[in-house]
C-alpha cells in the first residue's frame, strides 16, 4: 500500500508542474526500493547478504536493487522533455506483490 502522505506529495508535485511546466520546468521524483549501496557497509557483510538475499526473494525480479537502477530513472527525467509530474517507480516489483 502507498503511504497516504506519499499520495499526497505526488498531488502537489503534479500540481507543481502544471505550473511550472509552461515555463520549461519539468518536477517529477524517483521513489526507490531497497538499493545496495556503500550505505550498507555498517552492517557486518554475512547479515547484509542475509538481509540482500532474503529481501531479493521476495521481489518479483529477484533481485535488490544496485545504485545504477535509480540512476537511470533519475536521468530519464532529467533528459526527457515530455515527462513531468511524475514518480517512477523502482522498486523491482516490491509494490506490485511479493512473489
Amino acid at each position: 500500500m502507498i503511504p497516504r502522505a506519499c499520495v499526497r506529495a505526488q498531488s502537489a508535485r503534479c500540481s507543481r508542474a502544471a505550473t511550472i511546466g509552461p515555463r520549461g520546468f519539468s518536477c517529477s521524483s524517483v521513489w526507490r526500493g531497497l538499493v545496495r549501496s556503500p550505505l550498507w557497509d555498517g552492517i557486518p557483510a554475512p547479515d547484509r547478504e542475509g538481509f540482500f538475499g532474503a529481501a531479493a526473494a521476495e521481489l518479483p525480479v529477484g533481485r535488490v536493487g544496485e545504485t545504477a537502477d535509480p540512476a537511470r530513472a533519475f536521468t530519464h527525467l532529467m533528459t526527457s522533455d515530455y515527462t513531468t509530474g511524475q514518480t517512477l517507480v523502482v522498486d523491482g516489483g516490491a509494490t506490485v506483490g511479493a512473489r
